[in-house]
């Protein structure tokens, strides 16, 4: 298959903060995982990615039970083919089965019963499955069917190697080579490989071999509704259902699992919390599909704690994927407002924005400071503010002594503008939050990394000047 790459553009083109990449990354170097590598995509174009030694982009690598993910697409490609539908009885695309020997809850079973992890097992069936000396078709209806099919939630890679089953039975070859014809050729993957079981069909619940930019473009395409470079390749309905809440994954039982363990179950993806879903594999490889930000962050590792990357990822990424501009930006000459409150004395605040940078003007007792911050990326320079860790030290005693910084700013949100500044000759640093509402701005000086929480009382507040 000819290899097609993504297209690539800086990451602050595409609204994504360097400031919080790079913490991001070093929040990575300081998890419990070992790192292989990560790719995000921001409107559709490769904004950002990274390979720790001796992983390199070119190599690929078992994804594990991601695979179900593209197990869950190869469903869908086939019910567009009117070849299948989710309500589908399972046992007759199995004739070599005879129903007699199984119960009402075995014969009642659904195609969408083994999409969303709740064909009615007790528990998982792959090991049984696997380990039978028999086909593993029939090894997977002997075993009990306890509950109602699409009834209880059971993490069961059997079922998902029966949707793979099923795929081979009405479409005449394997999943993965139907796979490999109708999505990995249309989404230009590099080298793939998928494991067989000893019956030539694909394993679907895990096997799948990918590199790290492929796994990321099954992302983009679902982001995408299923298009791929304006070409339709998956209904919008099988998107739509895939990526639903379609299983409750928060039973009982499962009070102790992850917080995005428990946030619902597609189609053989995860629902996850920020409105986002993923394929999700064994030790830590991941796609994160992100529609509220248009973003998706594929990544690759070895970890005993999978919730982690998750965490680092909405806790450090995710305020980094902003629109990086804000209406409040369009005032052409720079918004004036006059300040009440601790302001250290000064009585006016101007904010002139530029397409890079910000600069920030205070006036106060025949003084004008300032300071110019980078957009999303460290800008460096002086400083006159009397803001900041240092503002009180006897060095910088004097009112407008300036500072060497390195400062950047990025919009959390449409009306909340965050400064950032370090004092390269100093430990020290500063931030300074502006929360914009009509025609005031509330101004917050946060001391170490507390964030300014809803009902925090401002520092000191501004009321816009004619």
């Amino acid at each position: 298959m000819p290899e097609i790459p993504l297209e690539r553009a800086q990451p602050i083109d595409e609204g994504v903060s360097r400031v919080f990449l790079t913490r991001f990354v070093k929040a990575l170097d300081s998890s419990k995982a070992r790192m292989r590598g990560f790719v995000l995509l921001r409107h559709g174009k490769l904004v950002a990615e990274k390979y720790w030694e001796p992983y390199a982009a070119g190599h690929k690598n078992w994804v594990y039970s991601a695979s179900k993910s593209f197990t869950s697409t190869a469903v869908g490609l086939a019910y567009d083919e009117g070849l299948l539908t989710p309500e589908d009885k399972v046992l007759p695309f199995f004739p070599e089965i005879g129903a007699g020997a199984l119960n009402e809850n075995a014969r009642a079973m659904r195609v969408r019963d083994l999409l969303c992890m709740a064909s009615g097992h007790g528990e998982d069936t792959t090991m049984p499955m696997v380990f039978a000396p028999g086909s593993w078709e029939e090894a997977f209806f002997g075993l009990p069917v306890d509950h109602a099919p699409g009834t209880h939630f059971v993490y069961n890679s059997g079922a998902s190697y029966m949707l793979s089953s099923i795929v081979s039975r009405v479409t005449g070859k394997n999943a993965f080579e139907y796979l490999r014809e109708r999505l990995f050729g249309p989404l230009g993957f590099g080298d793939v490989a998928g494991d067989l079981n000893p019956a030539g069909v694909f394993t679907g619940g895990w096997g799948l071999m990918v590199r790290l930019e492929d796994l990321a473009k099954l992302g983009q395409f679902y982001l995408n509704k299923g298009l791929w470079q304006g070409r339709r390749i998956l209904s919008e309905e099988w998107v739509a259902m895939a990526t639903a809440w379609q299983s409750d994954n928060a039973r009982p039982g499962r009070e102790n699992e992850p917080a995005d363990w428990r946030q619902g179950y597609g189609f053989q993806f995860w629902r996850c919390r920020h409105g986002a879903y993923r394929a999700d594999g064994a030790a830590g490889q991941y796609c994160v599909v992100m529609p509220e930000q248009d973003a998706v962050l594929a990544l690759m590792s070895e970890t005993q704690d999978m919730q982690e990357i998750l965490d680092i990822a909405w806790d450090v990424l995710l305020p980094g994927l902003t629109n990086m501009h804000s209406p409040r930006e369009a005032a052409p000459e720079g918004a004036q407002y006059r300040l009440k409150g601790d302001s250290e004395g000064m009585k006016t605040a101007c904010f002139r924005f530029a397409a890079q940078c910000l600069t920030l003007e205070m006036e106060g007792g025949g003084a004008l400071c300032s300071m110019e911050c980078g957009r999303g990326q460290w800008k460096e320079g002086v400083s006159t503010l009397p803001f900041g860790e240092m503002a009180f030290t006897p060095m910088f005693a004097l009112n407008g002594m300036p500072r060497r910084v390195s400062s950047c700013f990025h919009w959390a949100d449409p009306v909340t503008l965050v400064i950032e500044w370090v004092y390269l000759e100093t430990p020290h640093c500063g931030k300074l939050v502006c929360r914009f509402v009509e025609d005031t701005v509330s101004f917050f000086l946060p001391s170490g990394e507390r964030d300014v929480k809803e009902g925090d009382r401002a520092d000191f507040v501004g009321f816009l000047l004619d």
